[in-house]
């Protein structure tokens, strides 16, 4: 029969003869706690064996019949698990007998496959956790550029020329713009100069002022490798009317390939 430890819920397979006819006190093996099981209800104590009684011959004369003291009562001991008071640790093996460890063995495989399924799970949801996170903070900050683009240029105005490279003009009126954008470079004493031309147009309906320009050089990346400010060629510019505007860069990088000009309005 299999029986079951109550304190750690280790199993044994045990001969239930062992537990006839009431009960006995067990020892966990592996974790020391002592309970006492009784033997199964189907399980009965066999039945006493009564030795047969041999025939007395008759006696030739009938004599008095003789006067039998009575037996004295058998003495029956004490189950020492029947009282609550009695020592379950004088009758208690260090282990159970017949104790098969291939049933723990097998318990522990089936726990420790359970623990390894349940894993793969708990991971799985981290990283999809993980990657809901990402994807929400790449849709935020995508949402603050493109919502967020008129305060942005206010802040920093060379990302008016990024919004327009990726096709999205910022949400605002453009009343000044730097137009017809030359650029030369040519030998000097001292190295190379890059001479920068154009025009500023005044798109509004009113008299706009202008304030200074920034110029930019780019790589092929579109990085900024170097800038410089350009003053105002006109403090004022009446609806409609343009300016003409010229600056010079001294030793301009190498891998400055691309020119960008716009009106600084900080």
């Amino acid at each position: 029969m299999i029986v079951s430890c109550p304190q750690c819920d280790t199993h044994f397979d045990l001969d239930p003869k062992v537990l006839m006819p009431n009960g006995r006190a067990l020892r966990c093996a592996k974790c020391k706690h002592t309970w006492t099981e009784r033997p199964p209800d189907d399980i009965h104590a066999p039945e006493p064996v009564v030795a047969p009684v041999a025939p007395v011959a008759p006696a030739a004369t009938v004599a008095p019949a003789a006067t039998v003291a009575p037996a004295p009562a058998a003495t029956k001991k004490p189950d020492p698990l029947a009282s609550p008071e009695s020592d379950l640790d004088s009758d208690v093996p260090d282990e159970i007998p017949d104790f098969d460890a291939e049933l723990e063995v097998r318990a522990a495989r089936r726990r420790d496959i359970r623990r390894k399924a349940a894993a793969p799970r708990k991971s799985g949801k981290k990283i999809v956790i993980a990657w809901g996170t990402l994807v929400a903070v790449v849709l935020i900050v995508l949402a603050g550029g493109f919502f967020g683009r008129t305060q942005i240029t206010e802040i920093w105005a060379p990302a008016a020329q990024i919004y327009e490279m990726v096709g999205l003009v910022p949400a605002r009126e453009i009343r000044l713009e730097v137009i017809n954008i030359r650029g030369a470079k040519r030998r000097t004493e001292d190295g190379i100069a890059l001479d920068v031309t154009g025009e500023i147009i005044n798109h509004s309906d009113a008299a706009t002022p202008v304030t200074e320009l920034r110029g930019l050089l780019l790589d092929v990346r579109e990085r900024v490798v170097y800038s410089w400010s350009i003053p105002a060629p006109v403090p004022m510019l009446e609806p409609g009317e343009t300016a003409t505007f010229s600056t010079t860069v001294e030793d301009p990088p190498d891998n400055g390939n691309q020119l960008r000009v716009f009106v600084f309005e900080g």
